[in-house]
């Protein structure tokens, strides 16, 4: 349960703040030379040079060329972000479950006002304007030129081409007055590459094989394994969300495990008129409630006009409110664009509102290239604050297997070996993919892992949280984080949704379906559990590792066996890594059984 009084718990933790008028030096401005080094009187930042192996260079951009950053100052107490949430989820810590209110976490963590005087002062007189500040003094936004970035940072700009995609990179480091050291971490928006989404679709047509040569023996009495596309309504059925449904197509009204009582989020970007019509059809054609709903704009973003990602937002806002059942609100976070700059505030938005218990983010960029660029190290101050509140980010592994999508210049698009950001975050709940066999009338038979998709591997840019590494230790010998941490369906061809796109029913897959998914199981287990259980992370962990530890798993001739509320996959892989009895880079801990995981805790 959320504390409203717990400050004088965190007495360990605080940290006297910067009077709000304390007097900053004179920032003086930086001098570069044809040199890649810092100059004299300059620091570096976590932003480094875009690789240019990856891109085609078209040479520097012209000097009028706009551009809108972010600016990230460095959050105070940051290193005492992991001991917090350990603390927070460690049983008989006098800190258990005592999550923070959003303005707790600004009192602890959040930069003072004459820092951020200080950097909107050095903007200006760098030629940027437009300047505004997110809620939490966390971020700086703003609009300039090419000739203000290379003045201000000596981020040297040129224009690109990426993945047919004209794009503004960096081909220095950023670095900033030694005065501004200690108060900017990174410069976000020096390159302009932005992440993509992990939507596959199909039309409306079967499969003629399972996959991974599986087949129906002795799995249950119920019958032969059944390629199916799924409602919303059917994935109760097959996901076991329990109540009251009968019919063989689980058609029933009643559903006793709804997520009712829990508000939830989707990371969205572009027009969303659309989307909102797309749910209320879906709505309609399949007898659920309407969904209440806000749109929330990002701090200062422009008239939208981006209708490209339609389908993915779609797939968001129907799968993660028709599993659920009902939520109490879904809050769409509307981004400007999938570039980092634009992306960080509304996540910031989502942590500073502290409104929504969990949110899906459809969406990924390769973690080698977040960790070049400071998004990574900014990205997880957010989510580290969003554990801290007790909220989860649930976030798609990737479509690619054991590789990173997107790098090009004679690289196939598959990409490199690698994770995909921000699902290889430690605060986040990666989620992977899975290939989902049912009876006709929808009953569960097993998954296998998704042959051809669901990303996973090990991530050396990110540490393994505390809450996983027990289970994990196989892969994560030097501290690295594993990914998945759990698996839905997303293999389009075997399993994938019903979704209405442009008032028309498309059949859409990949871990775009299956992070959504899990944020609508984890609306039904709060919901069920009176909003009590903090982040997800730990709460998955801890759960399987309780049930796993003396368990005879692997049976043969089973797909999947059940650990506590999880339906471990046994078989298959996602092109590189097995699946394996216990944790596995294919499948994570597994699937979620809906009812189980209820009474599990009940219990």
């Amino acid at each position: 349960m959320k504390a409203t009084t717990a400050l004088g718990a965190l007495a360990l933790f605080s940290a006297s703040a910067l009077p709000a008028s304390a007097a900053m030096p004179l920032v003086h401005q930086i001098r570069l030379d044809n040199s890649n080094r810092v100059p004299y009187g300059a620091a570096a930042t976590r932003t480094k040079a875009f690789p240019a192996n990856i891109v085609r260079d078209f040479g520097p951009a012209s000097d009028a060329t706009p551009m809108k950053i972010t600016i990230a100052l460095q959050p105070r107490n940051e290193a005492k972000f992991d001991a917090i949430i350990k603390a927070q989820n460690t049983p008989g810590n006098p800190m258990y479950h005592r999550f923070f209110t959003a303005n707790q976490t600004k009192a602890l963590f959040s930069p003072s006002a004459a820092q951020v005087r200080a950097v909107a002062s050095y903007l200006s007189r760098e030629g940027f304007g437009r300047l505004s500040v997110t809620d939490d003094n966390q971020f700086v936004i703003a609009h300039g030129t090419v000739r203000s970035m290379n003045a201000a940072f000596g981020t040297m700009e040129h224009h690109a081409l990426y993945k047919g995609r004209a794009v503004l990179v960096n081909t220095r480091d950023a670095v900033v007055p030694a005065e501004l050291a200690a108060t900017i971490k990174s410069v976000v928006g020096a390159h302009t590459v932005p992440m993509h989404g992990n939507v596959i679709a199909r039309t409306k047509t079967k499969a003629a094989v399972l996959p991974n040569g599986a087949s129906c023996v002795s799995l249950t009495s119920t019958g032969d394994c059944y390629l199916n596309d799924f409602t919303p309504r059917a994935f109760w059925v097959a996901y076991d969300a329990g109540g009251n449904l009968p019919g063989t197509d689980g058609s029933g009204t009643a559903d006793y495990h709804s997520g009712i009582n829990t508000p939830i989020a989707i990371i969205a970007e572009g027009i969303l008129s659309g989307v909102v019509s797309d749910l209320r059809i879906q709505e309609n054609d399949y007898s659920l409630p309407p969904t209440s709903y806000r749109i929330v704009n990002e701090t200062g973003n422009p008239t939208q006009t981006d209708t490209s990602g339609a389908d993915e937002f779609d797939l968001d806002t129907q799968t993660s409110t028709g599993v659920a059942g009902n939520v109490k609100r879904l809050d769409i976070y509307d981004a400007a664009s999938l570039e980092d700059s634009d992306l960080i505030v509304v996540f910031d938005q989502f942590v500073t509102d502290d409104v929504a218990k969990a949110a899906s983010a459809s969406f990924g960029g390769c973690t080698s290239l977040e960790a070049l660029s400071g998004g990574l190290t900014t990205y997880d101050a957010i989510f580290a604050e969003a554990m801290m509140q007790g909220q989860t980010v649930f976030a798609s592994s990737g479509d690619t297997g054991a590789a990173c999508e997107g790098i090009e210049n004679g690289v196939p698009d598959a990409g490199v070996p690698g994770t995909e950001y921000p699902a290889s975050s430690e605060y986040v709940v990666g989620v992977g993919g899975t290939s989902l066999l049912t009876t006709p009338s929808n009953l569960y038979q097993g998954e296998t892992a998704w042959a051809t998709g669901g990303g996973g591997g090990i991530e050396p840019f990110e540490s393994e949280g505390s809450w996983a590494t027990s289970l994990t230790t196989a892969y994560t010998a030097a501290g690295t984080r594993a990914v998945p941490d759990i698996s839905m369906d997303a293999d389009p061809n075997i399993s994938g949704a019903d979704v209405t796109v442009a008032g028309a029913t498309e059949i859409i897959g990949g871990t775009s379906l299956a992070s959504p998914m899990a944020l609508a199981v984890w609306a039904r287990i709060e919901s069920n559990n009176g909003e009590s259980l903090g982040s997800a992370a730990p709460y998955f962990y801890k759960e399987f590792g309780d049930a796993y530890t003396g368990m005879q798993l692997n049976r043969a001739g089973d797909f999947t066996e059940t650990v506590n509320g999880f339906n471990d996959i046994l078989l298959g892989t996602d092109g590189f890594y097995p699946a394996t009895a216990g944790y596995d880079l294919a499948s994570g801990l597994g699937s979620l059984d809906i009812a189980l995981q209820i009474q599990d805790i009940k219990n």
